[in-house]
């Protein structure tokens, strides 16, 4: 079984803004191994530059939840979004964590 793809923002963001990537894009589209976040689409909106790529994003939206089987499009439910909270928090521990480390291993003290 082929991987799906969910593209991040960036990735997707460097995607529109190189058109010589839109075949592979539109490839993995086709043959349904490329999903689109819910969040992914909304910050694209969010950070839109003109109404022409609003219009773009709005048509990829509309594309792939029309893509069948019962559409591409993935929405976080509350329990993602509480797991990904969780996550951060864990991860923003651990870097203060190391952070502190690395500070008490600048000054000489441990």
């Amino acid at each position: 079984m082929v991987r799906p793809l969910v593209p991040d923002t960036t990735t997707l963001i460097d995607t529109i803004r190189h058109p010589e990537q839109w075949p592979t894009f539109e490839r993995h589209v086709r043959t349904g191994r490329l999903w689109l976040s819910s969040v992914v689409a909304a910050e694209l909106l969010a950070g839109t530059r003109d109404s022409a790529e609003a219009q773009w994003i709005e048509r990829l939206v509309s594309g792939m939840r029309q893509t069948p089987p019962a559409g591409r499009v993935l929405t976080p439910d509350l329990v993602d979004w509480t797991r990904s909270g969780r996550l951060i928090a864990d991860a923003g521990d651990q870097m203060c964590l190391r952070s502190d480390s690395v500070k008490r291993r600048r000054r000489g003290s441990t």
